[in-house]
C-alpha cells in the first residue's frame, strides 16, 4: 500500500515546517500550499488523500476554499481537517457546514493531530471501499448470494473495527480533555453498535436450521411484525395496518415471517428523504385463491417514499446494493428474500403508481414439505 498523502494548507511557514516534519515522521507523504486558492490546485493535480487547512488565510479562506472542494466532483471525497485559533461552537459549526470531516484547535498537539489523521484516512477508505463493494458483489449475483452477503458483512467488520481502533487511540491522546473523551467513547459506541447489527444479520443468513411451521393468524403476525419494526428498526414510526382476512391461520415459522415484514417496513421507512415529515408506510394482507393450485396469504408494504433506481431495479435484493443518488441498502431485503423463499414463498418489489414502491411477498397455506 503506497504511502498516504497529505495536503497541508497554512499560511505560517512555521506551522507547515512542524506538520511536515510529523507527518513525514509517521511515513506519509506531503505537499504544502500558502492558501486556499492554491490548495484547490494542488488538490486537483496530485488528488491527496486528506487536507489539513488554516482556516484564517490571505486570499482565499479555508471555508471558501472547503466549500470550493466540496462542490467538485473529483475533489468532494477528500477529508478536510480544519486548524482554527478559535475553539468557538460558530467555527465549528461553519466548518461542518462548509463540509470539513473534523477540526483541530491551534496550538495543535501534533500526537492528536496524527490519531484524527489516521482515523479519518481509516473512514476515507472504509466509504470508498464500502461503494466499491456492489460492483464486486455484481459478479457472483447469479451465484451464491447468501455466501457473498457472508463476505459482505466480513468485510464490513474488519473495517468498523478499524474506525473503533482508531477513536479508541484518539481517547488515549486526549484523556485530560473530558469533553472530548466522551465524544469519542460515544463514537466508539455506535461504530460497536453496528459491529452487533452486522453480527447479527451474519447469524441469521448462515443459520441452516429451519423449525418446523406453526400455525398463527394473520393478525397476529401482522401486529408482531410491526411491534418487532418497532423494537429493533424504528420506535414509534407509524404504520397502517390492513387485512380482510386477520383470523387466517398460516403454518408458519412466526420469527422469521415477521422479522422479514420488519426488514421491508424498515425499508420502506428508509426510502424517504432524510428531512421527511412523514413517512406514510402500510402494510397489507389478503388471502389468494388460485384456481387449480394452492391457496396463499399475500403480504403488501407500500410507501411513497424515493422508489427504486431502474439501474438496480432487477438486482435489488442483493446485498450492500446501492447508487449514486440512492444509498446502499444494506442486508435488509437480502435477508427477508433468505427468509421468505424458506418458507415456500416468494418475493418482488415494484413501482408504485404515482411514486414509493410495494413490496410483495406470498405465503402458501399448505406446510411446505420439507425433504428428510
Amino acid at each position: 500500500m503506497s504511502a498516504p498523502r497529505i495536503l497541508v494548507v497554512d499560511d505560517q511557514a512555521i506551522n507547515v515546517q512542524l506538520l511536515r516534519l510529523k507527518l513525514e515522521r509517521e511515513g506519509m507523504q506531503v505537499l504544502t500550499a500558502p492558501s486556499g486558492r492554491e490548495a484547490l490546485a494542488q488538490a486537483a493535480s496530485a488528488r491527496p488523500d486528506l487536507i489539513l487547512m488554516d482556516l484564517l488565510m490571505p486570499d482565499m479562506d479555508g471555508l471558501t476554499a472547503c466549500r470550493q472542494l466540496k462542490a467538485d466532483p473529483a475533489t468532494k471525497d477528500i477529508p478536510v481537517i480544519f486548524l482554527t485559533a478559535s475553539p468557538s461552537k460558530e467555527h465549528r459549526q461553519e466548518g461542518r457546514a462548509a463540509g470539513a470531516a473534523d477540526y483541530l484547535v491551534k496550538p495543535i498537539d501534533l500526537d492528536e493531530t496524527m490519531a484524527r489523521v489516521r482515523l479519518h484516512l481509516r473512514l476515507a477508505r472504509l466509504e470508498r471501499e464500502t461503494a466499491e463493494l456492489a460492483p464486486r458483489l455484481e459478479e457472483t449475483r447469479r451465484g451464491a448470494l447468501v455466501g457473498a452477503a457472508a463476505q459482505g458483512v466480513t468485510h464490513h467488520l474488519n473495517n468498523l473495527l478499524g474506525v473503533v481502533l482508531g477513536y479508541v487511540e484518539l481517547v488515549r491522546t486526549v484523556s485530560d480533555d473530558p469533553e472530548k473523551v466522551r465524544r469519542h467513547i460515544q463514537s466508539v459506541d455506535d461504530s460497536l453498535q453496528k459491529v452487533i447489527q452486522l453480527v447479527r444479520h451474519l447469524s441469521i443468513v448462515a443459520a441452516r436450521a429451519r423449525p418446523g411451521p406453526t400455525p398463527a393468524t394473520v393478525g397476529c403476525l401482522l401486529a408482531g411484525a410491526v411491534a418487532r419494526f418497532h423494537a429493533d428498526h424504528r420506535p414509534g414510526a407509524p404504520v397502517t395496518i390492513e387485512t380482510d382476512c386477520p383470523a387466517l391461520a398460516v403454518p408458519t415459522h412466526r420469527e422469521a415471517i415477521e422479522d422479514a415484514l420488519a426488514r421491508i417496513l424498515d425499508n420502506s421507512w428508509e426510502a424517504y428523504p432524510a428531512d421527511a415529515t412523514e413517512r406514510p408506510v402500510r402494510l397489507e394482507a389478503r388471502r389468494l385463491t388460485r384456481p387449480g393450485g394452492a391457496d396463499q396469504v399475500e403480504f403488501r408494504v407500500l410507501d411513497r417514499g424515493r422508489g427504486v433506481d431502474p439501474a438496480i431495479q432487477d438486482r435489488v435484493f442483493e446485498p450492500f446494493l446501492g447508487t449514486k443518488d440512492q444509498p446502499a441498502s444494506g442486508l435488509g431485503l437480502t435477508i427477508a428474500r433468505h427468509a421468505v423463499r424458506a418458507l415456500g414463498g416468494e418475493i418482488s418489489v415494484t413501482p408504485q403508481a404515482g411514486g414509493g414502491t410495494i413490496t410483495v411477498f406470498t405465503h402458501p397455506l399448505t406446510p411446505r414439505t420439507r425433504p428428510s
